[in-house]
């Protein structure tokens, strides 16, 4: 891509005055790979050039990676069936693999289940029957894009996200076995916070340690406040890593640009105030980033980026940094910059 536009040079200038003033404006080393979780539109396929222009945008942020989402979906939690997603197709998935690649961004392949009103933390069909059946769907399903990263060179395939009651299955270890006679690459799995990480049992099986982040940082909206809930949460993380001694990343890390959202990270807009707030959403994507620069952490990947290169922007109260400060502030941690 060409020049930064103005307006997003505009952000960088006032994203920068604004941490300055919060006192969260540091030098840091960097992690090993740093990126953002990349999600397909309606409106724009991740077979286009529009969503090139995305991922290019990425690339001119400091990103050296990008988790591309594969879709699943079940109808309810309790269903022991699971299938393809539509919300993004084989085609378009391999081909943004490949224009990730052919820009020098590194993939990762991170399948995820939707559940209508749900997700994939509820995924419990129950009995011991049910399970069985869920397995049989989700292993043909993982199999497939094991072959896939395979075939593609993916850097590194997750083998679930946030399946609390499901990772913990005895028929997880012997998916894990599956895929590794597939492909060859780097293994690992998505837990559900420091609970979900304390609860998989297989971490003996994969090459690395992950997990999603988005604990409660309370009620108390200050920079002392935050920084302590962040720097006690990554302590946890530290010991539990140093207790499986395999490499660590972050899986996910954000939070959305809406009022009051740091008291439930987690929570999706429709949960929350409609009132935005792109300055807080930059102020906690700072705080996170400038605390986590450690070296046993190997990389960090932001929730969320879309295909879409317009997505985003002050009035949005979604997740993704997209042409909000926050983009400006992530930005210039990832350019080392900050």
């Amino acid at each position: 891509m060409s020049r930064m536009p103005a307006t997003i040079q505009m952000l960088i200038s006032s994203a920068c005055m604004l941490l300055s003033l919060s006192g969260v404006y540091a030098h840091h080393d960097a992690s090993n790979f740093q990126g953002v979780n990349y999600l397909q539109t309606t409106t724009v396929s991740l077979n286009s050039f529009a969503s090139m222009q995305s991922l290019h945008k990425i690339k001119d942020n400091g990103a050296d990676t990008v988790a591309l989402i594969a879709f699943m979906q079940q109808d309810k939690p309790a269903s022991s069936r699971i299938q393809p997603s539509n919300a993004v197709t084989d085609d378009q998935l391999t081909q943004a693999i490949a224009d990730a690649h052919d820009i020098g961004l590194r993939v990762i392949l991170k399948p995820q289940i939707l559940v209508p009103g749900s997700w994939a933390g509820e995924v419990n069909p129950g009995t011991d029957a049910g399970w069985r059946q869920w397995f049989e769907h989700y292993q043909k399903l993982l199999l497939r894009y094991a072959q896939i990263a395979q075939r593609y060179k993916v850097e590194k395939l997750v083998v679930g996200t946030e399946l609390r009651h499901a990772a913990i299955q005895p028929q997880f270890r012997q998916l894990i076995i599956e895929i590794r006679k597939i492909y060859y690459g780097e293994l690992s799995y998505a837990a559900h916070g420091t609970a979900g990480f304390k609860q998989f049992p297989y971490w003996d099986l994969l090459d690395s340690t992950s997990l999603t982040l988005y604990p409660s940082l309370g009620n108390d909206w200050s920079i002392e406040h935050v920084t302590r809930v962040i720097t006690d949460k990554i302590a946890e993380i530290k010991q539990l890593s140093e207790a499986i001694d395999k490499p660590f990343w972050v899986a996910e890390v954000g939070i959305s640009s809406r009022q009051g959202s740091y008291s439930h990270p987690w929570l999706v807009a429709d949960r929350l105030q409609g009132v935005p707030d792109a300055n807080m959403q930059a102020k906690v994507l700072s705080l996170w980033l400038k605390n986590l620069q450690h070296s046993w952490i190997h990389g960090v990947l932001i929730w969320s980026w879309f295909s879409d290169v317009e997505q985003g922007g002050p009035a949005d109260t979604g997740f993704t940094i997209q042409n909000k400060s926050a983009e400006a502030v992530v930005s210039c941690y990832w350019k080392k910059k900050c």
